[in-house]
């Protein structure tokens, strides 16, 4: 069983994703839920990845098919580690803490102050 140092908590985590999305200027209220959301994604990737990297887990798992014959089959949680990394993936570019959103939001930025500093120049 994962302990809490090993996955942190919905509050350590929100206030973590705060403080970065404060740090570059990219917080507001409005975002608290999605915060949270991610947190919780976060945290159930990190579930999911110790569980799959306990030593006593097993990643191809040996099934017999009906006619009685061995198969090897991935451990599902594989998947599942794949999919709630993607979940991850899409709820950090959702908040432009990745690297792909951040690219995006510096163009943004850069758009934004040079609209800025023509209606300055303009008073």
């Amino acid at each position: 069983m994962a302990t809490k140092t090993q996955t942190g908590t919905i509050e350590g985590l929100k206030r973590q994703i705060k403080k970065v999305l404060s740090d570059y200027g990219g917080y507001d209220d409005t975002l608290g839920l999605q915060i949270e959301l991610v947190a919780t994604d976060i945290l159930v990737y990190r579930k999911l990845r110790i569980a799959l990297l306990d030593p006593e887990t097993n990643l191809v798992n040996v099934e017999l098919s009906r006619e009685g014959d061995e198969r090897l089959r991935v451990n599902p949680l594989v998947f599942e580690l794949r999919e709630q990394s993607k979940t991850v993936q899409k709820g950090l570019d959702s908040l432009t803490m990745n690297i792909k959103s951040k690219k995006e939001r510096e163009v943004v930025e850069d758009t934004f102050n040079k609209f800025m500093e023509e209606l300055n120049k303009d008073d």
